[in-house]
């Protein structure tokens, strides 16, 4: 099991690596999904996921 306080932490670093993926190369799901890039629970991207992590952003 990861380290707790390490996971809490990095999800800065997390939301940032992805904001700036989707404004460097206008990405949407599919293009995060081929870079390799997954949500902070490690799921694939989807349309809907994407928008609501946009929206909070």
């Amino acid at each position: 099991m990861p380290d707790n306080e390490a996971h809490i932490a990095a999800k800065p670093q997390h939301r940032v690596g992805i904001l700036q993926a989707v404004e460097e190369q206008g990405a949407d799901a599919a293009a995060l999904n081929e870079m390799g890039l997954r949500t902070r629970t490690g799921k694939l991207w989807t349309r809907d996921n994407l928008r609501k992590f946009l929206k909070d952003s």
